[in-house]
């Protein structure tokens, strides 16, 4: 069907008392999986990590609520 590798890195940083989360990817798509365009799987990676990050988000929001810690999102 396809094959796929890549590298990702994170970098968390406080901004206005708030954690801020960058980062940076690259992938390499192959086989069938690969004859669908660089267009197409751009856009599905962006809605996935968009996805994870909305979860992760939300995780952080309730264990701050859960612990008392008046603790913000990722921006």
């Amino acid at each position: 069907a396809g094959s796929n590798r890549g590298t990702a890195s994170f970098r968390l940083s406080e901004q206005d008392r708030q954690t801020r989360l960058e980062y940076e990817g690259q992938g390499v798509v192959g086989g069938l999986l690969g004859t669908l365009g660089s267009r197409m799987i751009e856009g599905v990676v962006q809605s996935m990590i968009q996805q994870g990050l909305a979860r992760l988000n939300e995780q952080l929001r309730r264990e701050a609520e859960v612990g008392g810690e008046p603790r913000g999102g990722l921006d």
